[in-house]
């Protein structure tokens, strides 16, 4: 029965959690924003790589200035169509350069939505342990007022003397004192997950009273796995991508457009031709490069420098994400040692001594001080068993925002 309500606790717990990543993905006013960026982006990439519009011009000529008449010989209305040409090529190649500009966006908006979900997770452990570290004081602090009681016994007992009720006086106005603090991290704590949910600030949320720790793995190929599948390395791949995708527009701005013409000429009766024939041309004009074939090898020396730059911040992030992972399992590990260690023999030890302690005094062999060292020893390592079990969790949360994937076996 137990059990079975524990299992149901658990995974109420997670699914809150991932209720309230889910909720800070959707309601972030920064991805809404990168969400139009993309959309945006797309639009563009639609409608990128267009043809100049076509001309169409309407010409009347050669008429006399005195009569303004088109029945002169040399008179006539001429209609004229004329395109600007584009090498093949041309329009896929742009519009090429700014889907891959989409791309970049895309994958940054995934790894923001990574990052946040990340956020929230750490925001929730650790007010789950400032929560936790809480209710810890709170057990320590009747364990302080049954102490006292049992000092000022001694003390009208004679047994000992009035520093031993001073002591744990002070012992529990300390404790006292920590939980004010612990309450003010749970506020801003729980503050910042309200922020970053954009909910009303008296909206619940569950946090476990006690968890399993997040396994560490043994080794993790930190920068293959965020090859893989961090969205930030993606978005650095694609800025390589967009890079190389401009020098490819640049080279093909090289070459000349030519634009092509066609015109119909109409033309009056005329003392020279009485018929009034009509006339056709035709004819082609290519641009003379004086500039303009420098400027599009200077762009494109300029973009291929910028996909060079782009890999150098690629291998950056890939060798910062190396160095932050490397130590962030060195910590993870430490964490899992010292959960493993506490919960197997000091804190059994220390609940152990201290209860020795109790039935010593209780029996006159020893003093009530030393109860009260026990008592803080004790504390002091449930405090850390506390602090190495989130802090696992914060690893394991870390480490996937980190890389893109789970990494390890967390605890429920």
């Amino acid at each position: 029965m137990i059990a079975t309500w524990w299992m149901w606790a658990s995974l109420a717990l997670g699914g809150q959690l991932d209720e309230l990543q889910t909720e800070a993905v959707r309601a972030h006013p920064g991805l809404e924003a990168m969400r139009a960026q993309v959309l945006a982006l797309e639009t563009r990439a639609a409608s990128g790589g267009v043809w100049p519009d076509p001309v169409v011009s309407i010409e009347v000529s050669n008429m006399p200035l005195q009569t303004l008449s088109l029945g002169h010989s040399l008179a006539g209305v001429e209609i004229r169509a004329q395109q600007e040409l584009r090498p093949p090529g041309w329009s896929e190649r742009r519009r090429d350069a700014i889907a891959r500009s989409g791309d970049v966006a895309e994958h940054e908006l995934a790894d923001m939505a990574l990052q946040l979900r990340a956020n929230v997770r750490v925001a929730w452990w650790s007010l789950a342990r400032a929560r936790q570290l809480t209710t810890l004081l709170d057990h320590h602090l009747e364990l302080t007022t049954d102490l006292l009681e049992s000092a000022r016994a001694h003390v009208e007992a004679g047994s000992a003397g009035q520093s031993a009720s001073l002591r744990v006086e002070l012992y529990r106005e300390r404790l006292r004192d920590e939980r004010g603090d612990l309450r003010r991290d749970e506020r801003e704590w729980r503050a910042l997950l309200v922020q970053a949910l954009g909910m009303s600030s008296d909206i619940e949320i569950v946090t476990p009273t006690s968890v399993d720790m997040a396994v560490p793995p043994g080794k993790v190929e930190w920068t293959t796995l965020a090859a893989r599948k961090r969205p930030a390395v993606a978005a650095a791949e694609a800025r390589i991508v967009v890079e190389e995708s401009r020098a490819l527009v640049a080279h093909s701005d090289r070459v000349l457009d030519p634009t092509v013409w066609a015109g119909y000429r109409l033309r009056q009766p005329s003392d020279i031709d009485p018929q009034g024939s009509d006339m056709v041309s035709a004819g082609v004009a290519l641009p003379i490069p004086t500039g303009s074939a420098r400027a599009a090898g200077s762009q494109q020396d300029a973009a291929m420098a910028d996909a060079d730059r782009r890999r150098s911040e690629r291998d950056q992030l890939l060798q910062a994400i190396r160095a932050e992972g490397q130590g962030l399992l060195a910590g993870w590990q430490r964490a899992a040692t010292k959960q493993y260690a506490y919960t197997h023999s000091l804190v059994p030890a220390a609940r152990t001594a201290l209860q020795a302690s109790r039935d010593d005094v209780a029996a006159g062999r020893a003093e009530l001080a030393t109860v009260l060292e026990g008592a803080e020893v004790l504390l002091e390592l449930e405090r850390a068993l506390v602090e190495a079990t989130i802090d696992t969790q914060l690893a394991a949360a870390r480490a996937e925002a980190l890389v893109g994937v789970p990494v390890g076996r967390a605890g429920q």
